[in-house]
């Protein structure tokens, strides 16, 4: 039975579901077998957004804090100990961005987090007042683009059902012969660039641990 926090913020509240389908069908017995656990579950928690710390700035820093506290200290509500994070831009970004846009440079010697000094290291480092051992993985949601045949951030325009369901949702300008396959064919394929990307996430995690942040999976 899952549990409901609103409108009393981390109170539990009962909360029964049925589906059309259930209520068609017999009813059937779940047996929870308590000796025999088959998966540990290592935390809960939520990813860090630039867009996350951005609302958080628009609020008094007592209600900030209020907040921060009640979602990472330990015994006080969500109790959050595992969060993901993004490298680079993703969907809740104040921009696109990469941390290197700086084409061919398969040195990295443009590499540079600055611009997450602004918004994400110090959300993070916020998290971290209040659960100091707060594991963090990573994940890019684009390479830089001069790593992608399209040589944009995005793989696929917005799809038309998702236009027609949130009209004011914004077009990324991504044009029918620059969309791809998530995942599968945007990337460039050669040795050149799977090594500038491995080096690009070594220097990710190294500018963070410089920073007092480890970032332990990627």
């Amino acid at each position: 039975m899952p549990y409901l926090s609103r409108p009393t913020r981390f109170a539990k509240t009962a909360l029964m579901l049925a589906s059309a389908a259930a209520l068609l069908t017999p009813p059937a017995d779940a047996e929870i077998d308590l000796q025999q656990p088959l998966q540990a579950i290592t935390g809960f928690g939520a990813c860090f957004n630039e867009l996350g710390w951005t609302s958080l700035g628009a609020l008094s820093k007592a209600d900030r804090e209020s907040i921060m506290r009640e979602l990472f200290a330990p015994g006080v509500g969500g109790n959050f100990t595992v969060c993901r994070m993004p490298v680079g831009a993703n969907d809740f970004s104040r921009d696109w961005y990469s941390y290197d846009e700086t084409p061919g440079d398969f040195a990295m010697q443009h590499f540079s987090i600055a611009n997450d000094e602004q918004t994400l290291i110090p959300f993070i480092k916020n998290a971290q007042r209040y659960r100091p051992a707060l594991q963090l993985w990573a994940s890019p949601w684009s390479p830089p683009t001069w790593m992608k045949y399209n040589k944009h951030y995005a793989a696929a325009a917005v799809l038309p059902e998702y236009r027609k369901a949130f009209p004011t949702l914004a077009e990324n300008g991504l044009a029918v012969d620059k969309q791809g396959k998530e995942g599968h064919n945007l990337f460039i394929q050669e040795d050149q660039y799977f090594v500038a990307y491995a080096l690009y996430f070594s220097k990710f995690i190294e500018a963070y641990k410089q920073q007092g942040i480890t970032v332990g999976m990627v």
